[in-house]
């Protein structure tokens, strides 16, 4: 009820042999585009990536109980880490 359907469209990316990852990045990784402008392109001309099309409402909430799930473990690992504030020293 909260998705049109209708006008979900189809966005796949193009097969690349290779997949690209920002070399900086470290850990698990997520779509993390490396810029606005990264993302503007990967989304056109509709705004999504991938295919909405195949999605359902059992699926979203598949999808929505993993990322909270998901969420609540990063809290629980960062609340658990160690952390000290160091004074910031001028750069000039």
């Amino acid at each position: 009820e909260l998705v049109d359907m209708k006008k979900a469209v189809r966005n796949l990316p193009p097969k690349k042999k290779f997949h690209i990852a920002d070399p900086y990045l470290q850990g698990d990784r997520v779509f993390t585009p490396s810029s606005l402008e990264g993302f503007r392109k990967a989304t056109e001309p509709s705004g999504v990536t991938g295919d909405p099309t195949l999605s359902t409402a059992e699926k979203g909430k598949r999808l929505h109980k993993a990322l909270v799930d998901n969420l609540v473990e990063l809290v629980h690992l960062a609340r658990k880490e160690k952390v000290s504030l160091k004074p910031v020293t001028p750069c000039f």
